[in-house]
């Protein structure tokens, strides 16, 4: 589930990516083909050594760290669960009359099914099943069956067959807001004004950062701080802070619903109708 290390890291590639929009070269610190100079991208403080040592040879650091007491708690949506990646079955399945077939590919994470009047089956298929396999198996289920290859026979019925998968689905359970200081340590006041004028409108231009499992986080505009110097004469920094507002998510993988039915009731007529899906 995404939190707050992985909404750093995503700051971090997006930052980056405004530096380096092609990669980043090969070499030892190669420079930004943005701003011609090297620039070091981070999460968290720098280290004070290391941070005399890249301003003495001309390399810009960005870090990305949370601002403390800067966060909020942001729930208001449901717990449902939804779809985020729906089923995909290889399985395929007709019916004829009193036979069904099963073709393509089978295997794991797909179930097969077949329904005689108000009576259904279902098999979840393994790694090392085929279509035969889910022939078998449901023959084996049914009273008076017959499996023959992929079909599946029972004489004197109409027989209908469905194919179905497991879909990765979610749900909310927490969401927050959280505020970060993108620090910009440069060498010079030009280097400074360079690299801001870059980072600047390329985060403020994204609504949205994408975050792991199928989430994104709410990327919004805080606040500048500008330093002239500070304590050290080869130091020109700002800092950019921006919020993001982001979920935390439980997911899992569920099989699909095959058979299911729909009751439909009108309360100013009184009628009722029932559906079998």
């Amino acid at each position: 589930m995404p939190d707050i290390s992985e909404v750093e890291d995503a700051l971090c590639d997006v930052i980056v990516g405004v530096f380096y929009p092609g990669g980043i070269p090969a070499g030892d610190m190669p420079p930004s083909p943005v701003v011609g100079l090297p620039v070091r991208v981070f999460r968290g403080w720098p280290d004070a050594s290391e941070e005399d040592e890249d301003l003495a040879n001309g390399i810009v650091n960005v870090s990305v760290s949370p601002v403390e007491g800067m966060t909020a708690n942001k729930d208001r949506f449901d717990t449902e669960w939804y779809t985020v990646v729906p089923a995909a079955p290889t399985l395929t399945a007709s019916a004829s009359g009193d036979t069904a077939t099963f073709g393509g590919a089978a295997g794991v994470q797909q179930l097969a099914g077949i329904r005689i009047g108000s009576k259904a089956y279902s098999v979840v298929l393994g790694a090392q099943d085929d279509p035969a396999d889910a022939a078998a198996m449901l023959a084996a289920q049914v009273p008076g069956a017959l499996a023959t290859g992929s079909q599946v026979q029972v004489p004197g019925s109409r027989m209908e067959a469905r194919v179905q998968g497991f879909a990765t689905v979610q749900r909310e359970i927490d969401r927050d807001e959280q505020v970060f200081r993108i620090a910009m340590w440069c060498p010079s006041q030009p280097s400074r004004d360079a690299v801001a004028s870059a980072l600047r409108p390329a985060l403020s231009g994204r609504d949205f950062l994408p975050l792991p499992e199928h989430t994104e986080g709410r990327l919004k505009y805080r606040s500048t701080y500008g330093y002239e110097r500070m304590t050290k004469t080869d130091l020109w920094r700002r800092d950019l802070l921006y919020s993001v507002e982001y979920p935390t998510v439980e997911t899992q993988t569920a099989p699909c619903v095959m058979w299911g039915s729909l009751v439909y009731s009108d309360t100013n007529s009184g009628r009722s109708l029932k559906e079998v899906a």
